[in-house]
């Protein structure tokens, strides 16, 4: 009885070891499937909070064109209402929302690293307290149109930059990639955490400026300057060229050694494009919102689209692989032949 005892305990023993790893797979799975519910979720919810916050500021922007003492009074009375509004639909925003934000903040605290939430944190306190003061007060700027803004495209952005990483995941199963991406992903985190630190000095220096010489707007531009100093577009620069990589070498058409070697380089220089290309956007646009050029609502419009010149260029490696491979492995081959 002991034998058979003993090889049953083997076969239970077995038959848990092989199972482990199929649930643990399996609970990976649907934590990923939650998170990822739950992004769409706080994702969907700053979007429709920044349309109708959108939609509430229109008599703060309508107000310079009013005539009449008695059109003043109504819309100042408008606006005042407004603006309570648009408090009431941004704090979920800000609370719920915003939240991976919030924890991205506190783990770069306990770490002491400079990470991408940090600007994004502190431009969005620097925005919201205050608009809230304003709001109590009856009187003063609000800002929680370009804060709803702001929220919603990062959100959209992260969650594109998700899908991509989910994407990569999934072919890495198949080809083992990772002595190809990882430096593409340091150089990509290097130039971003250099351009956050450098874009956290120019934003406090100038508002102390602009509060010296005009302190009615020092907020304003600072506000816009710390809304630019998030690197959205340098976080998706390796990403979305890594995932467009991926998905041409999962497809079922075999590549040859010239062409596997082609697509490395186009996805290193479409990369490198993306990664540079967005760096010289906000160093360009970074002296327009330092005079005062750039209000908050059109720095996050800013912000969206070097995101979205990102994705296009990306999405050159999706296009049909054939004519932009043979055009690459022609110029590969010319290459080789030159340093022969």
């Amino acid at each position: 009885m002991k034998p058979r005892s003993s090889s049953s305990s083997q076969t239970a023993t077995h038959s848990q070891t092989v199972s482990d790893p199929q649930t643990t797979a399996h609970a990976v799975g649907n934590q990923s499937v939650v998170q990822r519910r739950r992004g769409l979720v706080r994702l969907g919810l700053a979007w429709l909070a920044m349309m109708q916050v959108m939609m509430f500021a229109l008599p703060g922007y309508l107000r310079p064109e009013a005539g009449t003492q008695d059109s003043l009074e109504v819309l100042d009375w408008a606006i005042l209402l407004m603006n309570w509004a648009s408090l009431t639909l941004t704090i979920p925003v800000m609370l719920y929302s915003a939240w991976p934000i919030w924890f991205g903040c506190a783990r770069a605290g306990s770490t002491r690293r400079v990470t991408m939430d940090v600007p994004v944190g502190i431009s969005m306190l620097a925005a919201f307290i205050p608009s809230v003061i304003a709001t109590f007060q009856g009187s003063g700027e609000v800002y929680f149109d370009s804060i709803t803004m702001f929220v919603a495209f990062l959100l959209t952005a992260r969650y594109v930059e998700q899908r991509a990483s989910l994407v990569d995941a999934d072919a890495s199963a198949q080809a083992n990639l990772a002595s190809f991406s990882l430096p593409l992903m340091a150089q990509a985190n290097r130039v971003a955490t250099l351009f956050v630190l450098i874009q956290l000095t120019v934003a406090a220096v100038i508002g102390v400026v602009w509060w010296v010489i005009a302190p009615t707007q020092a907020w304003s531009v600072l506000v816009s300057l710390l809304v630019m100093s998030c690197p959205c577009a340098l976080s998706l620069a390796a990403p979305v060229s890594l995932a467009a990589l991926q998905v041409n070498l999962a497809l079922d058409e075999p590549l040859s050694t010239n062409q596997h070697e082609a697509l490395l380089e186009r996805t290193v220089r479409i990369t490198r494009q993306n990664l540079y290309g967005a760096l010289a956007w906000h160093v360009l646009t970074m002296p327009m919102a330092a005079i005062g050029w750039v209000t908050p609502w059109l720095a996050a419009l800013s912000m969206l689209l070097s995101s979205v010149a990102v994705l296009l260029n990306a999405w050159r490696l999706y296009r049909p692989r054939r004519a932009g491979l043979s055009r690459a492995v022609g110029v590969l081959t010319q290459n080789q032949h030159l340093r022969a």
